[in-house]
């Protein structure tokens, strides 16, 4: 009773102080544009109903090129990176939380997102992605520069086009390469692709997409954050103000500019912020960007016609500031790295050339590449009953992926719950592990399932970015969290050895039922947010533990899906069958009892895993769902392997296993050597003496083969060693006699 009195305090104290920040944001928000504000602007002091926060994605490359851009995949710029995250900034400051995160499905608003999230510490955020909320379809005016078409058809043209309601640029023709290339892009699979759109016809799927997802959110008093494109935005506002027709042609979205809509019960904004740009046109969103600055924004964005310029909204430092520049094309397609307040991201160019000339080489790499790994998998030796690697007897793919290298990783802390983020080192890995499944020739994800862990998630998004699917669903899930560690949480693995000796540290780290020490309120306190309200918080787990609350996972969410996948490809037609693929982005010991389950590992197997960072792990499985074994699995494992390289893997898996040893975490990396070489000689010197061994280490070496010699104290049952998973099985012919 007491421990769930204290948690209910924890609940409430958290609740409370949101409700203090949020009330102190909304009073230094309106302080800081109070002053920007026209006379005219009202601010209401009733609650809203429910909050709308509009943001147009940050500078994209053909922003950056003056270039009418559409439906063409893109991706930000440096200054629009510095865009984004300026605009997370404001959010995060003027205390604004969201429930939902609604975007299209192109990078630049994707990527958008996922950095406001970043600087909103609101990682897992549900994110719907949806191709109704993609950018107005410039048609054949798609690549080309704005100046330049003001220079051939006129200035008043070319604002018809820009900024009217019902006139619609001229159709792009069918075969021309940027056409061809959205077209047959994947994520359009199921939706058709316009040639053309005036903003009426982006209005109609903007309102089918408010009706469907908007509106039901919004009335049951959610705050919805909706990242997207300059026209889908003005779509929307029409919708949400009751603007009309004519007076569509002055509204201007700069780049990454919240404006921030409240609403009634009604779902009517409410309070009148002033007017749009120099119109009479009323405006009910707020701006979190000084109105003086707004205004010079959209001010440049409408002298693009007759100066050929880009236009942003931040300085080089960051700044809210409105800076302009001479319009810039990439003379070539290019992919680069920038360090950015410590952390670095990824850069490409795309000008609009690349389409026509790089995208039959592209299609002939991706498919020699595909044929090498084809080969090679052939090649390997096979045992009886294995299925090949793509193709054969797999009719679905799992792959699991444990995050990148993580703060905690470098400072060899037990993590848990604690939400730390990536290294540089660790986004580095994720994006390598996005680059090898794209060159075994992944090209379309159905859904990535990942914890409510930044580091997951951002190694899913990483991942996602390189394989160039960012718009693939991603479901968060709590249950997908690492193991909690309870109060070893946050202290380093060298002073655990200290306190409690290396036997009972391994005992924690890779037994089945043994149970780190409960954490305390201070500490639920610090790691317990709004994301976890209505979760069974646990105080501490056993790997046992963690496997209980993944199995519902397991039979009610992915394995469903799975199923499902299996059996749309296979009553496909008119088009080849395929491999549908699912990814688990989470943590090391979630993935170990992942592993287990899957495999029906014993207890004696289930401590040698040793699960490294982003590298990731096949599965397959056969059409009545049971998995496929191949030679490419490396013991204890029959039908799990990793796509990497061996000896690679090897040496971090030993690493890892070092982590627990009293020099391991010295500051030299010789140092660091030392420990995993200490590691193995005390393994030798077990192997001639187990029995001695036990006393010293859980980990024993008789011949070549690793053993686990620690007995656990009787626990109730463990999920990891109870009978294999009920598999959903298709529907028998007595099945539907029985119906």
């Amino acid at each position: 009773a007491a421990r769930g009195m204290g948690r209910a305090l924890v609940l409430l104290t958290l609740h409370a102080c949101a409700a203090m920040r949020a009330s102190a944001g909304g009073r230094q928000s309106a302080s800081r544009s109070a002053t920007a504000r026209p006379a005219a602007s009202v601010r209401l002091s009733a609650p809203s109903h429910a909050r709308l926060t509009l943001v147009r994605h940050g500078q994209s490359e053909w922003n950056l090129a003056n270039r009418f851009t559409g439906w063409v995949d893109v991706d930000l710029t440096e200054r629009g990176i510095t865009e984004a995250r300026a605009a997370g900034r404001m959010l995060l400051e003027a205390g604004l939380e969201h429930d939902l995160i609604c975007t299209s499905t192109l990078r630049r608003a994707i990527r958008t997102a996922s950095l406001l999230l970043s600087s909103t510490r609101e990682c897992w955020l549900p994110i719907v992605k949806d191709a109704r909320l993609n950018e107005q379809h410039s048609g054949a005016l798609t690549g080309l520069n704005k100046r330049e078409l003001a220079e051939e058809f006129g200035v008043d043209k070319v604002m018809v086009w820009r900024r009217s309601y019902n006139s619609p640029p001229p159709q792009i023709a069918l075969d021309h390469p940027l056409q061809i290339s959205i077209a047959s892009d994947e994520r359009y699979r199921e939706s058709a692709v316009p040639s053309a759109e005036s903003l009426a016809d982006t209005l109609v799927r903007v309102t089918s997409f408010y009706e469907d997802t908007l509106r039901p959110a919004l009335a049951a008093g959610k705050r919805v954050l909706v990242v997207s494109h300059g026209n889908t935005l003005r779509a929307l506002v029409k919708l949400i103000e009751g603007i009309a027709n004519e007076e569509t042609y002055n509204l201007d979205l700069p780049t990454a500019c919240p404006v921030v809509y409240e609403l009634d019960e009604m779902l009517r904004p409410v309070g009148l912020q002033g007017t749009w740009g120099s119109s009479r046109t009323p405006r009910h969103g707020r701006y979190l960007m000084a109105e003086s600055t707004v205004a010079l924004a959209q001010q440049a964005m409408r002298e693009q016609v007759v100066r050929d310029i880009a236009v942003s909204t931040v300085s080089s430092s960051g700044a809210n500031a409105i800076v302009t520049c001479d319009a810039w094309t990439s003379p070539a397609a290019s992919n680069s790295r920038v360090t950015l307040d410590g952390q670095s991201f990824n850069i490409r160019s795309t000008p609009p050339s690349y389409f026509a000339l790089e995208s039959e080489r592209i299609k002939l790499a991706a498919e020699q590449e595909l044929s090498q790994f084809q080969t090679y998998a052939a090649n390997l030796p096979s045992r009886a009953g294995e299925g090949t690697v793509l193709g054969g007897k797999v009719r679905c793919m799992l792959i699991l992926i444990r995050h990148g290298y993580s703060d905690y990783n470098a400072q060899n802390r037990f993590t848990g719950w604690f939400d730390c983020d990536l290294t540089n080192k660790g986004r580095e890995e994720a994006r390598v592990a996005g680059s090898m499944l794209r060159a075994a020739g992944v090209n379309r994800i159905e859904k990535v399932y990942s914890s409510l862990l930044r580091r997951a998630i951002k190694t899913a998004w990483l991942m996602l970015d390189e394989l160039e699917l960012q718009w693939t669903p991603i479901v968060y899930d709590w249950r997908l969290n690492e193991r909690h560690y309870g109060a070893l949480q946050g202290r380093p693995k060298k002073e655990c050895v200290e306190e409690f000796g290396v036997k009972q540290v391994q005992m924690w780290r890779r037994g089945i039922h043994a149970r780190p020490p409960p954490w305390d309120i201070a500490a639920e306190m610090s790691t317990v947010d709004r994301r976890y309200l209505g979760v069974p918080v646990p105080r501490a787990e056993s790997l046992s533990d963690c496997s209980a609350r993944l199995r519902p996972f397991l039979q009610e969410e992915l394995l469903p899906a799975m199923r499902a996948a299996i059996e749309r490809e296979a009553s496909a037609s008119g088009r080849e069958a395929e491999v549908p693929v699912f990814v688990v982005s989470s943590s090391e010991n979630l993935l170990r009892a992942l592993v287990a389950q899957l495999e029906s590992l014993g207890p004696e197997k289930i401590p040698l895993l040793d699960i490294p960072y982003a590298t990731p792990l096949v599965v397959g499985f056969d059409a009545d769902l049971e998995l496929v074994p191949t030679a490419l699995a490396a013991a204890p494992l029959r039908c799990c392997w990793y796509m990497g390289d061996a000896e690679r893997i090897r040496d971090v898996q030993a690493d890892i296993r070092a982590q627990v040893s009293p020099l391991y975490g010295q500051p030299t990396q010789a140092a660091k050597a030392a420990a995993t070489a200490v590691v193995a000689a005390e393994v030798a010197k077990a192997a001639k003496a187990p029995a001695l061994a036990g006393d010293d280490t859980c980990f024993v070496t008789v011949g070549e083969e690793t053993v686990w010699v620690c007995s656990e104290d009787a626990e109730p049952p463990s999920d990891l060693s109870s009978p294999p998973l009920e598999l959903p099985r298709r529907p028998t012919p007595s099945d539907e006699r029985r119906s």
